[in-house]
């Protein structure tokens, strides 16, 4: 019986400390203590965070708990960024998502959360930082600016309700618990900066042709955060001779390309007095107290994207040589300390590239073979095969009816080497057509006038330029060999009616395995070889009828003189 005594007083004891738990726990749940209602609140702990004075962290609301109007019970969440579900029913984000979510957040203003503490802790695993039971049931974006050495990424919270039975509950039903979240925040790589190349329709690219016009992206990402005296980021861009830069295209914007997202010229300096150079720096100089004022904090963590636009023109590099677009970042990782030659800035490297083909075969800077070659019945006495044509007109179409002649009026008739603007080019002394500054693509050529005293070829030829490039999935499985970039020219091919014609391959900026034997001939037929339309009795016959209308026409006046004496 004491035993028995013994065992219920155990059993009371840990029923009292459960009771007691569960009254802790539920101060979380608001004045009413009944969890499932508007009041309820729950926490949000951030670890990897270095402890470090100006540290600020901000909570921006990305999904909030939703409460009916005449209880005030909990029916689901709001989505307004449309964050998606796994296949359990649970809010998930990836970093694709989570960057949609930066961009939608930031574009929208959506105002922090207030009324948060932060306390900074520190555990076996290092510094950290958590807020008290104030945090309202939702998503929340985590911002943490003001690190000086560091760049922290951008993290989502969420603190959530669940049902004793396991799973969060999104639509609504029985609440039995608030979860509050615990969050690992990773410290970003330092600024890198990338760059893109885009055609006219705003798709990326390596390839236009010569006279289009190419938009460039400059992102860097992330932007860093400077609380000291001596802050440095800058970008310096350079252009090849083959690109014109439109000064007047030049923007600068904060997240994402986006009119509500451009920068004004109180964030940067525009430097463009170097030919072929644009500078942008984000450090002004003060001239009245000679002091340096940086002003892209709000946005630390986040990107800022510069767009331009430049001319491919006819100094443009054909084939291999290409049209490369350089571009360096410098920044400071701790802007207290003064860059010197001793302590120089930190540098971040990229490069695109924009290639032009041309259809003569000149792909070392000499003519070597034609892809096209036009020739004539005159014979090489030495090798017996037909001399080469000049002075055959062709045109150039972009479509396959032979309406549309492509044209190019940046193009200047130069030593007959390059199109000329209408679309038609007349073959030169090898009998090559110089047609260059393609982009890849499909076009037709069709002869419009043969030389003098020779037929004209009416056949429609359809010419494909193709191209591929390091990074490709289908180039080494899209791995990039060492000393190579991604968007570098790998090999480009040439179809002519369908048949592979010549295939080129880059190495190193040379042209490797390049078949001089690769190409197509067009003949002309002279007129005067043209054969008769019919056999020699058609001529027998014709020169006996006009024999015999002399003989008639001859009879007849004869007869008229008699009759008149």
């Amino acid at each position: 019986m004491k035993k028995l005594k013994k065992i219920l007083s155990v059993v009371l004891t840990l029923a009292m400390v459960l009771g007691m738990s569960v009254t802790t726990w539920a101060a979380s749940a608001g004045d009413d203590n009944t969890v499932g209602t508007k009041d309820d609140r729950g926490s949000i702990t951030l670890a990897g965070i270095a402890k470090e004075a100006g540290i600020q962290i901000a909570l921006y609301p990305v999904m909030q708990a939703q409460y009916d109007s005449k209880k005030g019970n909990f029916t689901g969440y709001s989505n307004p960024y449309n964050v998606p579900t796994d296949d359990k029913g649970n809010y998930t984000v990836d970093a694709d998502e989570l960057e949609a979510i930066v961009t939608a957040v930031t574009e929208a203003n959506v105002t922090a959360l207030n009324g948060v503490t932060w306390t900074s802790y520190e555990d076996a695993n290092g510094f950290g930082y958590k807020t008290n039971d104030t945090v309202p049931v939702g998503m929340y974006l985590v911002a943490v600016t003001g690190a000086e050495a560091k760049i922290y990424n951008y993290a989502v919270a969420s603190v959530y309700y669940e049902s004793k039975n396991g799973g969060n509950l999104i639509n609504g039903g029985t609440v039995d618990f608030i979860s509050d979240a615990n969050v690992g925040v990773k410290v970003s790589e330092n600024p890198g900066v990338t760059k893109t190349a885009k055609d006219k329709d705003n798709n990326v690219t390596g390839s236009v042709n010569i006279g289009d016009t190419v938009k460039y992206e400059v992102e860097i990402n992330p932007v860093p955060y400077y609380g000291g005296e001596y802050p440095v980021l800058n970008v310096t861009d350079t252009l090849s001779d083959g690109l014109t830069l439109d000064k007047n295209s030049i923007k600068v914007y904060h997240t994402a390309v986006a009119e509500s997202n451009l920068l004004t010229a109180d964030y940067y300096t525009l430097d463009t007095d170097t030919p072929q150079t644009l500078v942008v720096d984000f450090v002004k100089k003060d001239i009245n107290t000679n002091t340096n004022i940086y002003n892209l904090n709000k946005y630390a963590g986040g990107k800022i994207i510069i767009t331009y636009s430049a001319t491919l023109n006819d100094e443009a590099g054909i084939n291999q040589a290409g049209n490369n677009n350089d571009v360096t970042l410098k920044y400071t990782k701790d802007s207290k300390v003064e860059t010197t030659t001793e302590n120089p800035p930190e540098e971040k490297k990229d490069k695109t590239f924009t290639y032009t083909f041309d259809i003569d075969g000149s792909v070392t800077g000499s003519v070597t073979k034609g892809i096209i070659t036009k020739y004539g019945e005159e014979k090489d006495t030495t090798t017996d095969e037909n001399l080469p044509l000049p002075n055959a007109e062709f045109t150039l179409y972009t479509d396959e009816a032979c309406n549309t002649p492509y044209t190019n009026k940046s193009l200047v008739e130069k030593d007959n080497s390059k199109i000329p603007f209408d679309g038609t080019v007349a073959s030169n002394g090898e009998g090559q057509l110089p047609i260059k500054g393609l982009a890849t693509g499909t076009y037709y050529l069709k002869e419009t006038k043969a030389p003098d005293g020779y037929s004209l070829n009416t056949h429609v030829f359809k010419i494909e330029i193709s191209a591929k490039y390091y990074g490709d999935t289908d180039v080494e499985g899209g791995q990039i060999p060492d000393g190579m970039k991604k968007g570098q020219l790998a090999s480009w091919s040439i179809k002519i009616d369908n048949e592979d014609i010549a295939t080129f391959t880059v190495n190193n900026g040379n042209v490797d395995n390049f078949d001089e034997e690769a190409g197509v001939g067009i003949q002309n037929t002279k007129i005067s070889s043209l054969p008769s339309t019919g056999g020699i009795g058609t001529t027998i016959f014709t020169i006996g009828g006009c024999a015999i209308m002399i003989l008639a026409a001859g009879l007849y006046f004869a007869s008229r003189r008699k009759s008149a004496k």
